[in-house]
């Protein structure tokens, strides 16, 4: 579905506008600051993407709890989703030219999510209710 989804939206799940902030993010060493850069990167999508991403995160992560059952490891996951969830900007392309260079960052990048899943999003959740309730407050 996800697959099927993909050419109608604007944007993939994790925009074009984040794109470098995401890769930067996985390529960073120190496991506290690549763990804070994914959750500066993940407030910043919006609502409905932030949304979407905790749920197919979620998903993600029970097939991982089963994957003796599935046989589908994280890198594996990452593999079909990476580039539908994460893509570089198409600037300068001609129309039906492919470009494919950023296919291994966009794996890292939703393999790190779901196996980190928890730590990004706990801290990112709740930042993003408490932004929802300052907005709805007199």
């Amino acid at each position: 579905m996800l697959i099927l989804c993909r050419s109608e939206l604007p944007d993939p799940l994790l925009t074009y506008k984040l794109f470098s902030s995401f890769t930067k993010a996985g390529e960073e060493r120190d496991e506290l600051v690549k763990i804070e850069a994914f959750r500066r990167s993940v407030f910043s999508l919006p609502a409905e993407n932030l949304m979407v991403l905790g749920t197919l995160l979620d998903f993600f992560v029970k097939i991982l709890r089963r994957s003796e059952l599935h046989q589908l490891p994280s890198t594996t996951i990452a593999g079909l989703f990476g580039p539908l969830l994460l893509r570089e900007p198409t600037i300068g392309l001609q129309e039906g030219q492919v470009n494919t260079s950023y296919v291994p960052a966009a794996i890292q990048v939703v393999k790190y999510l779901v196996q980190k899943s928890s730590v990004i999003l706990l801290k990112v959740f709740l930042g993003f209710f408490r932004k929802i309730s300052c907005m709805h407050s007199p």
